[in-house]
């Protein structure tokens, strides 16, 4: 017994932690604003592309889940079209952030948010979009937190640092905690490579 406590002792006090390096290389944040927030505004292929480990090279045979999907990082759920889906932001007034995602033209989800009700902020590095989370199954339990910076990039994508923070108990019984971080980008439609 004296052996499982000291072993889960280390294992809590050393964590776990994932730090991907900002992967696009010359790419510079735009200074456009919208008062204190970046502006994002445009609209967008719902096709990204992640650092090496992310979730864009999940293997599968839709299209939308071999890529980093905006979609799913907003709604927490896959698409099941193959057709070609973009999402369309919109900054209507300096407390307001709309999300769009549309297919052929046909509305598919609408995101609203506000910042006064916390739906987001803005801070240095971007619009930061705050979730929480809380998950029980059989494996054990876990709460954690993730956060979503967004900006724009001068070439005309749209830039979304992921970091997420998760402590629970492996079995009921093992404790942990870990740290995540990652990049993402999508590119605007009608815009040409740079």
């Amino acid at each position: 017994m004296k052996y499982i406590f000291v072993l889960s002792l280390v294992c809590f006090i050393l964590g776990c932690s994932q730090i991907e390096p900002y992967p696009f290389n010359e790419k510079t944040i735009s200074k456009n604003k919208i008062e204190d927030c970046p502006n994002i505004e445009g609209i967008y292929h719902d096709v990204g592309e992640g650092e090496k480990n992310s979730h864009c090279e999940a293997v599968t045979v839709n299209i939308y889940m071999k890529s980093c999907s905006f979609y799913r990082m907003m709604v927490d759920q896959w698409l099941s079209s193959n057709d070609e889906v973009v999402f369309e932001i919109t900054q209507p007034s300096a407390d307001k952030l709309n999300i769009t995602f549309k297919n052929e033209e046909k509305q598919i989800n609408k995101i609203e948010m506000n910042k006064e009700e916390g739906d987001y902020y803005c801070s240095e590095e971007g619009i930061v979009i705050p979730q929480a989370d809380f998950h029980v199954d059989g494996t054990g339990m876990v709460t954690g937190t993730k956060k979503y910076i967004l900006n724009s990039l001068e070439d005309n994508y749209l830039l979304v640092k992921r970091v997420s923070h998760a402590a629970g108990l492996g079995f009921f019984w093992v404790p942990f905690a870990g740290k995540a971080e990652g990049w993402y980008r999508w590119k605007k439609v009608n815009v040409e490579n740079p």
